[in-house]
């Protein structure tokens, strides 16, 4: 059985689906699975369905709802067993798509840090990055196997985490931790394109991440960098200035330095310059 969380709560296996359509059995289903085979102890779930205070029931309470969960998982989708005083929900990593996601990121952060650079041709000033020659395919194939698993990773995403299910602390934490891997392993994804030259393709991509997360400078990093080596480098300066009064606006600071480093070399037409020294 498939666990998935990266979206609204859904329980999948060759025969069909599993409905958990009572919120608090979402809500302790979810957070036995965030806590990846450890044992939860009754006052962490009880903090957890009841932030406010728990009743005077409360044990009481879990022990029906975990009798009732126990139900509504199919032999062989994962032992709920109780140990002490508490829970341990036993499923395999590769069945909770938030632990392969988090893994298929771990992976791909490995093979980039095993990759060979790959540096660009040296391109007259506002001009495209074309090589002459194709770049020779095994320099190339562990960074488009770092794309292919981040891209894999991302796709796991069916919107936002939790999705519909209540929260209390510990799935808020958990939430919180899994939103800011996302945001990670995105800017990872594309920092990778770059490094394989796709950077008219990730123009428009990147114009809405920056629409939609207007205060990470990384995104518009990234965005001054296709537009630059797509030899449009007065819109890479526009959304430069366009963030340096955003950020002048909402938070009264100056753009970071390796965004105002990045400005001056495009301002310097160093089209030539590595990806990685762009953006450092």
């Amino acid at each position: 059985m498939q666990f998935l969380v990266l979206g609204p709560l859904e329980l999948t296996e060759e025969g069909g689906r599993t409905a958990v359509s009572a919120p608090r059995l979402q809500q302790l289903l979810v957070v036995l699975l965030m806590a990846r085979g450890s044992v939860l102890p009754l006052s962490a779930i009880s903090a957890e369905l009841w932030p406010a205070g728990p009743p005077s029931t409360a044990d009481t309470t879990i022990r029906t709802y975990v009798h009732e969960l126990r139900k509504l998982l199919p032999a062989g989708a994962g032992r709920l067993s109780t140990e002490g005083a508490g829970y341990r929900l036993a499923v395999p990593w590769q069945d909770v798509d938030a632990l392969s996601f988090e893994d298929r990121v771990g992976t791909a952060r490995s093979l980039l840090r095993d990759s060979p650079p790959i540096r660009p041709p040296h391109p007259a000033p506002d001009r495209p990055v074309r090589p002459p020659h194709p770049v020779p395919a095994p320099r190339t194939e562990p960074l488009r196997h770092t794309a292919a698993l981040l891209t894999e990773a991302l796709g796991l995403w069916r919107g936002p985490a939790f999705a519909g299910v209540p929260t209390g602390p510990h799935l808020d934490m958990h939430l919180a931790d899994l939103n800011a891997q996302w945001l990670r392993a995105m800017q990872l994804r594309i920092h990778v394109d770059l490094l394989l030259g796709r950077h008219r393709e990730l123009i428009g991509e990147l114009k809405s991440l920056v629409g939609e997360f207007p205060l990470e400078d990384r995104f518009t990093a990234q965005l001054m960098v296709a537009l630059h080596r797509s030899g449009r480098r007065g819109e890479a300066l526009r959304a430069y200035q366009t963030h340096q009064h955003r950020i002048r606006a909402e938070l009264g600071t100056a753009p970071a330095p390796r965004l105002t480093r990045l400005r001056n070399r495009v301002l310097s037409a160093q089209c030539a310059t590595p990806v990685e020294t762009l953006l450092h």
